[in-house]
């Protein structure tokens, strides 16, 4: 499937945006 981690997550509801960009922003940390 041409679909991002991201934009899997945001359709099953397993993280909201906000969840999201605070899980990414700690995977950089």
């Amino acid at each position: 499937s041409g679909k991002t981690i991201r934009e899997v997550l945001l359709e099953e509801k397993i993280l909201s945006e906000k969840e999201f960009n605070d899980w990414l922003q700690n995977q950089f940390e």
